[in-house]
Protein backbone atom coordinates (compact mmCIF):
# COMPACT_ATOMS: atom_id res chain seq x y z
CA UNK A 1 0.00 0.00 0.00
CA UNK A 2 1.37 3.71 -0.96
CA UNK A 3 2.46 5.66 1.64
CA UNK A 4 -0.32 8.79 2.47
CA UNK A 5 2.23 10.83 4.29
CA UNK A 6 1.62 15.02 3.60
CA UNK A 7 4.26 15.78 0.60
CA UNK A 8 6.94 17.45 2.75
CA UNK A 9 8.68 17.21 6.50
CA UNK A 10 11.06 18.17 9.02
CA UNK A 11 13.36 16.65 7.22
CA UNK A 12 15.09 19.74 6.50
CA UNK A 13 17.37 21.82 9.03
CA UNK A 14 15.66 24.82 10.44
CA UNK A 15 18.09 27.19 8.14
CA UNK A 16 16.06 25.57 5.17
CA UNK A 17 13.15 25.69 6.91
CA UNK A 18 12.64 29.23 6.05
CA UNK A 19 13.84 29.39 2.83
CA UNK A 20 10.63 29.46 0.27
CA UNK A 21 10.13 26.63 -1.42
CA UNK A 22 7.71 25.13 -4.18
CA UNK A 23 5.44 22.59 -3.82
CA UNK A 24 4.44 19.23 -5.37
CA UNK A 25 1.97 20.11 -8.86
CA UNK A 26 -0.47 17.63 -10.42
CA UNK A 27 0.32 17.25 -14.18
CA UNK A 28 -0.78 15.81 -17.51
CA UNK A 29 0.26 12.23 -17.92
CA UNK A 30 1.76 13.28 -21.32
CA UNK A 31 4.09 15.73 -19.29
CA UNK A 32 7.47 15.73 -20.58
CA UNK A 33 10.67 16.52 -18.38
CA UNK A 34 12.89 18.75 -20.80
CA UNK A 35 16.16 20.43 -18.70
CA UNK A 36 17.12 24.02 -19.19
CA UNK A 37 19.17 25.18 -22.03
CA UNK A 38 22.99 24.09 -21.87
CA UNK A 39 22.03 21.68 -18.90
CA UNK A 40 23.84 18.65 -19.54
CA UNK A 41 24.11 16.66 -16.04
CA UNK A 42 22.09 16.47 -13.36
CA UNK A 43 23.55 15.90 -9.41
CA UNK A 44 21.98 12.81 -7.55
CA UNK A 45 22.45 13.03 -3.99
CA UNK A 46 21.44 10.04 -1.70
CA UNK A 47 20.43 9.95 1.95
CA UNK A 48 22.88 12.90 2.59
CA UNK A 49 21.11 13.43 5.93
CA UNK A 50 22.38 14.10 9.72
CA UNK A 51 22.68 10.26 10.58
CA UNK A 52 24.86 9.19 8.65
CA UNK A 53 27.58 12.62 8.30
CA UNK A 54 27.05 14.95 11.83
CA UNK A 55 29.26 14.11 14.76
CA UNK A 56 26.85 12.39 17.27
CA UNK A 57 24.55 10.91 14.26
CA UNK A 58 23.73 6.89 15.04
CA UNK A 59 25.95 5.54 11.70
CA UNK A 60 28.48 8.34 11.82
CA UNK A 61 31.82 7.28 10.79
CA UNK A 62 35.22 8.90 11.60
CA UNK A 63 37.01 9.89 9.54
CA UNK A 64 34.78 9.03 6.48
CA UNK A 65 31.38 11.34 7.31
CA UNK A 66 33.58 13.98 7.83
CA UNK A 67 35.19 14.01 4.48
CA UNK A 68 32.15 12.91 2.20
CA UNK A 69 30.52 15.91 3.70
CA UNK A 70 32.93 18.17 2.88
CA UNK A 71 32.94 17.20 -0.48
CA UNK A 72 29.53 16.63 -0.93
CA UNK A 73 29.00 20.49 -0.26
CA UNK A 74 31.92 21.08 -2.42
CA UNK A 75 29.35 19.67 -5.48
CA UNK A 76 26.20 21.40 -3.60
CA UNK A 77 28.61 24.57 -4.24
CA UNK A 78 29.22 23.38 -8.22
CA UNK A 79 26.10 22.28 -8.73
CA UNK A 80 24.96 25.91 -7.81
CA UNK A 81 27.72 27.98 -9.06
CA UNK A 82 26.54 26.37 -12.62
CA UNK A 83 23.01 25.89 -12.28
CA UNK A 84 23.06 22.55 -12.72
CA UNK A 85 20.10 20.75 -11.38
CA UNK A 86 19.47 18.79 -8.44
CA UNK A 87 17.62 15.76 -7.22
CA UNK A 88 18.00 14.57 -4.06
CA UNK A 89 16.70 11.21 -2.51
CA UNK A 90 16.01 11.22 1.68
CA UNK A 91 15.02 8.58 3.85
CA UNK A 92 12.30 8.71 6.54
CA UNK A 93 12.12 5.56 8.64
CA UNK A 94 8.95 4.92 10.63
CA UNK A 95 9.22 4.98 14.56
CA UNK A 96 10.40 2.04 15.72
CA UNK A 97 11.84 0.77 12.83
CA UNK A 98 15.59 0.38 12.71
CA UNK A 99 16.11 1.52 8.75
CA UNK A 100 17.53 -0.16 5.86
CA UNK A 101 21.02 0.59 6.28
CA UNK A 102 22.23 0.03 9.75
CA UNK A 103 21.38 -2.26 12.65
CA UNK A 104 20.72 0.48 14.73
CA UNK A 105 18.05 3.32 13.96
CA UNK A 106 18.47 5.84 11.83
CA UNK A 107 16.81 8.73 9.64
CA UNK A 108 13.76 8.15 11.80
CA UNK A 109 11.56 10.63 10.86
CA UNK A 110 10.47 13.47 13.21
CA UNK A 111 13.97 13.09 14.74
CA UNK A 112 17.23 15.40 14.32
CA UNK A 113 18.79 12.76 12.30
CA UNK A 114 16.36 12.79 9.52
CA UNK A 115 17.35 16.04 8.43
CA UNK A 116 19.42 16.81 5.50
CA UNK A 117 23.03 18.41 5.85
CA UNK A 118 23.45 21.97 5.97
CA UNK A 119 23.95 23.61 2.28
CA UNK A 120 22.65 20.71 0.82
CA UNK A 121 19.15 21.97 0.41
CA UNK A 122 18.68 25.05 -2.10
CA UNK A 123 16.74 28.06 -2.21
CA UNK A 124 14.93 26.74 -5.09
CA UNK A 125 13.51 23.72 -4.65
CA UNK A 126 9.94 21.37 -4.72
CA UNK A 127 9.45 18.27 -2.28
CA UNK A 128 7.60 15.68 -3.53
CA UNK A 129 7.64 14.09 -0.26
CA UNK A 130 6.22 10.18 0.68
CA UNK A 131 3.36 10.25 -2.09
CA UNK A 132 4.02 7.68 -4.52
CA UNK A 133 2.46 9.45 -7.42
CA UNK A 134 3.55 9.58 -10.98
CA UNK A 135 1.83 13.20 -10.86
CA UNK A 136 4.56 15.95 -11.68
CA UNK A 137 4.39 19.33 -13.63
CA UNK A 138 5.93 19.66 -16.93
CA UNK A 139 9.29 20.24 -17.10
CA UNK A 140 10.26 20.48 -13.23
CA UNK A 141 13.46 22.28 -13.72
CA UNK A 142 12.17 25.02 -15.63
CA UNK A 143 10.70 25.51 -12.18
CA UNK A 144 13.08 24.52 -9.49
CA UNK A 145 16.52 24.06 -8.80
CA UNK A 146 16.08 21.05 -6.73
CA UNK A 147 13.54 17.98 -6.49
CA UNK A 148 13.56 15.89 -3.58
CA UNK A 149 11.72 12.67 -2.82
CA UNK A 150 11.18 11.14 0.70
CA UNK A 151 11.59 7.01 0.25
CA UNK A 152 10.68 4.37 3.58
CA UNK A 153 13.29 2.30 1.41
CA UNK A 154 16.65 2.87 -0.05
CA UNK A 155 15.76 2.50 -4.03
CA UNK A 156 14.80 5.63 -5.64
CA UNK A 157 12.84 4.23 -8.25
CA UNK A 158 10.52 2.60 -6.09
CA UNK A 159 8.96 6.12 -5.94
CA UNK A 160 6.25 6.55 -8.71
CA UNK A 161 7.15 10.46 -9.22
CA UNK A 162 10.93 9.89 -9.57
CA UNK A 163 10.95 6.94 -11.83
CA UNK A 164 8.77 9.15 -14.14
CA UNK A 165 10.89 11.47 -13.92
CA UNK A 166 14.23 10.29 -14.66
CA UNK A 167 12.52 7.78 -17.33
CA UNK A 168 11.23 11.33 -19.40
CA UNK A 169 14.62 13.75 -18.65
CA UNK A 170 16.24 14.21 -21.56
CA UNK A 171 19.36 12.97 -22.08
CA UNK A 172 22.16 13.68 -19.41
CA UNK A 173 24.84 12.36 -17.24
CA UNK A 174 24.31 12.07 -13.41
CA UNK A 175 26.73 12.92 -11.30
CA UNK A 176 25.82 10.51 -7.92
CA UNK A 177 27.00 11.08 -4.28
CA UNK A 178 25.88 9.95 -0.80
CA UNK A 179 25.49 7.54 1.66
CA UNK A 180 25.03 3.53 1.40
CA UNK A 181 27.05 1.97 -1.09
CA UNK A 182 25.92 -1.31 -1.10
CA UNK A 183 22.36 0.12 -0.84
CA UNK A 184 20.55 2.82 -2.73
CA UNK A 185 23.94 4.45 -4.56
CA UNK A 186 23.93 1.40 -6.46
CA UNK A 187 20.44 0.68 -6.92
CA UNK A 188 20.60 4.33 -8.29
CA UNK A 189 23.49 3.82 -10.51
CA UNK A 190 22.28 0.75 -11.51
CA UNK A 191 19.35 1.61 -12.23
CA UNK A 192 20.05 4.75 -13.91
CA UNK A 193 22.68 2.74 -16.52
CA UNK A 194 19.64 0.26 -17.20
CA UNK A 195 17.73 3.55 -18.44
CA UNK A 196 20.61 4.21 -20.74
CA UNK A 197 22.02 8.10 -18.73
CA UNK A 198 25.44 7.54 -18.74
CA UNK A 199 27.12 7.93 -14.44
CA UNK A 200 29.51 9.19 -12.72
CA UNK A 201 29.82 7.90 -9.44
CA UNK A 202 31.90 10.52 -7.02
CA UNK A 203 34.22 8.23 -4.96
CA UNK A 204 35.18 10.72 -2.69
CA UNK A 205 31.73 12.08 -1.61
CA UNK A 206 30.53 8.55 -0.79
CA UNK A 207 29.84 6.80 2.24
CA UNK A 208 30.35 3.74 2.82
CA UNK A 209 28.18 1.78 5.78
CA UNK A 210 28.65 -2.00 5.44
CA UNK A 211 31.97 -2.56 4.11
CA UNK A 212 31.60 -6.14 3.71
CA UNK A 213 29.04 -5.34 1.10
CA UNK A 214 30.55 -2.36 -0.77
CA UNK A 215 32.71 -4.25 -2.65
CA UNK A 216 30.67 -6.11 -4.00
CA UNK A 217 28.31 -3.61 -5.19
CA UNK A 218 31.45 -1.90 -6.74
CA UNK A 219 31.96 -4.66 -8.96
CA UNK A 220 28.61 -4.44 -10.17
CA UNK A 221 28.77 -0.46 -10.75
CA UNK A 222 31.63 -1.02 -12.75
CA UNK A 223 30.29 -4.19 -14.66
CA UNK A 224 27.24 -1.68 -15.78
CA UNK A 225 30.28 0.94 -17.16
CA UNK A 226 29.60 3.54 -14.19
CA UNK A 227 32.85 5.93 -14.08
CA UNK A 228 34.50 6.70 -10.97
CA UNK A 229 35.69 10.42 -10.46
CA UNK A 230 36.69 12.46 -7.93
CA UNK A 231 35.60 15.97 -6.41
CA UNK A 232 37.85 17.54 -7.58
CA UNK A 233 38.32 16.36 -11.46
CA UNK A 234 34.53 17.39 -11.09
CA UNK A 235 34.66 20.56 -9.90
CA UNK A 236 37.96 21.90 -11.27
CA UNK A 237 37.12 20.80 -15.09
CA UNK A 238 33.48 21.57 -15.50
CA UNK A 239 32.10 20.37 -18.55
CA UNK A 240 34.94 17.80 -19.51
CA UNK A 241 33.50 16.05 -16.76
CA UNK A 242 30.29 14.98 -19.30
CA UNK A 243 32.20 13.19 -21.56
CA UNK A 244 33.57 10.51 -18.91
CA UNK A 245 30.58 8.25 -18.23
CA UNK A 246 30.51 8.03 -21.96
CA UNK A 247 34.20 7.82 -23.06
CA UNK A 248 35.45 5.35 -20.27
CA UNK A 249 38.38 8.46 -19.78
CA UNK A 250 38.67 10.74 -16.60
CA UNK A 251 38.29 14.57 -16.77
CA UNK A 252 42.23 14.97 -17.38
CA UNK A 253 42.09 12.67 -20.51
CA UNK A 254 43.51 9.73 -18.68
CA UNK A 255 41.97 5.88 -19.10
CA UNK A 256 38.82 5.46 -16.81
CA UNK A 257 39.22 4.86 -12.91
CA UNK A 258 38.57 1.48 -12.33
CA UNK A 259 36.95 -0.24 -9.77
CA UNK A 260 38.23 1.13 -6.56
CA UNK A 261 40.65 -1.27 -4.76
CA UNK A 262 41.12 0.55 -1.59
CA UNK A 263 37.76 0.28 -0.16
CA UNK A 264 39.18 1.67 3.42
CA UNK A 265 39.30 4.08 3.27
CA UNK A 266 37.38 5.05 0.78
CA UNK A 267 36.33 8.94 0.92
CA UNK A 268 40.05 10.98 0.66
CA UNK A 269 40.73 14.45 1.88
CA UNK A 270 38.43 16.77 1.11
CA UNK A 271 38.85 20.15 -0.85
CA UNK A 272 37.48 24.13 -0.28
CA UNK A 273 38.49 24.32 2.85
CA UNK A 274 34.82 23.39 4.10
CA UNK A 275 34.40 21.61 6.62
CA UNK A 276 31.83 19.63 9.36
Amino acid sequence: MADTDHPGSGLVAAEAAALPHGSAQQGSPSARQALPAGCECILLDVETQWDLFRRGGSCYRWPHSPKAATNIRALFQWAGQNRIPVISSVLRVRRGELGPLADVPHCVEGSQGERKLARTVLWERTNFGLRNSADLPANVFHRYHQVIFEKRHTDLFAHAGAERLITELSSCTFVVCGAGVAKGIAQAAIGLRARGFPVILVRDATLVLREELAEMAFLRMHAKDVTFLRTAEIVVSGPAVLGAAASGENAYGEPGLPMPCELRPLVESGIDGISE
